[in-house]
């Protein structure tokens, strides 16, 4: 890397600043960095998502790693939906800018700016590199780290050579890779975008994938306090409305306002019922966390039993857990 910036830095050597650079030009500059790294970083956190969703992993599939890989592909489509317009919109003003003004092309901004994204996609590529061997050698799959792998590379690699023909083309000569790099830049990303909403689903199914994750957090905190009330007393009521739940835990479905069905089934066992929207995103248990129970659900209407162990009722003493 450091003989081909020397390279490209030759025939600067001997050139000075005789172009004042303006404020406008320092902060069209910056903003052109701002953008250029915030969309970088989007691209690559976007082909992990597709990745992960694609090609599922056994010890990170579950229902809420399942929430998780959806929500960063989100945050990665509105960083991509939003940053690119502004990304392209600076770059064609600096370009027309440069192609009015040849001269510009010694500015020290500019140099400045090309030198540093240079920098930046060598340190983007080294680090994510580095993160993605720790996770090979952590035991992910391979597959999964020769795609994530391959993305750091194009993404990294393709910031790396654009700018370096930045550095080194003649600004008096015609030259149509600037607009076919835009042009390029602009179709793939709203490809993407397009493919990130076959993946996650429109605005409408990320609200009701969203109700859903509330109605399981709601069964899963009604669970804890069921369960805690059950090993202090003894015994599971007949009701949910017996247990006295803490203000924080809703017991009502958060669209319909129905009250989460609540069945017992014998004196250590069970079941909690509500209606989903939709199926979860995953049908498979984390076995990172054994002792959790299962809340993967179909559409409509789906019952979890659960069990309690009352024999844990001997290490409480009115209400305050004792040592063993």
């Amino acid at each position: 890397m450091v003989g081909v910036l020397q390279s490209a830095d030759m025939e600067h050597t001997h050139t000075h600043d005789s172009v004042q650079t303006t404020a406008r030009d320092f902060f069209t500059y910056l903003a052109f960095l701002i953008t250029l790294v915030w969309l970088v970083v989007a691209l690559i956190n976007f082909a992990f998502g597709v990745v992960d969703t694609l090609i599922v992993d056994s010890l990170n599939d579950g229902y809420w790693y399942g929430n998780y890989s959806a929500g960063a592909l989100l945050n990665s489509m509105a960083s991509l939906i939003i940053v690119t317009p502004f990304f392209l919109f600076i770059g064609s003003r600096i370009h027309r800018d440069l192609k009015s003004n040849p001269q510009k092309k010694h500015m020290w901004v500019r140099k400045w700016l090309l030198y540093a994204l240079l920098f930046l996609a060598f340190v983007v590529a080294l680090t994510d590199l580095v993160i993605l061997s720790r996770s090979f050698l952590a035991g992910e799959i391979t597959a999964r780290f020769i795609w994530k792998a391959l993305t750091v590379l194009v993404v990294s690699g393709g910031v790396f050579t654009y700018f370096l023909f930045e550095l080194r083309r003649n600004l008096k000569s015609i030259s149509k890779v600037p607009l076919f790099s835009a042009l390029g830049l602009g179709v793939g990303i709203l490809l993407f975008v397009v493919w990130g909403f076959v993946l996650v689903g429109s605005p409408a199914v990320q609200r009701e994938i969203r109700f859903d994750a509330e109605r399981v957090s709601n069964l899963e905190q009604i669970r804890w306090q069921i369960e805690g009330e059950a090993r202090r007393t003894g015994v599971l009521y007949e009701t949910l409305d017996e247990y006295t739940f803490i203000r924080d835990v809703s017991i009502v479905d958060p669209v319909t306002g129905e009250e989460y069905e609540y069945t017992l089934l014998s004196e250590d066992t069970y079941e909690l019922c509500a209606v989903f929207t939709r199926e979860s995103p995953s049908q498979n248990r984390s076995p990172r966390v054994p002792l959790y129970p299962d809340w993967s659900h179909d559409a409509g209407r789906h019952c979890f039993e659960q069990t309690v162990d009352l024999t844990l009722k001997s290490i409480y003493k009115e209400g305050v857990p004792t040592p063993l």
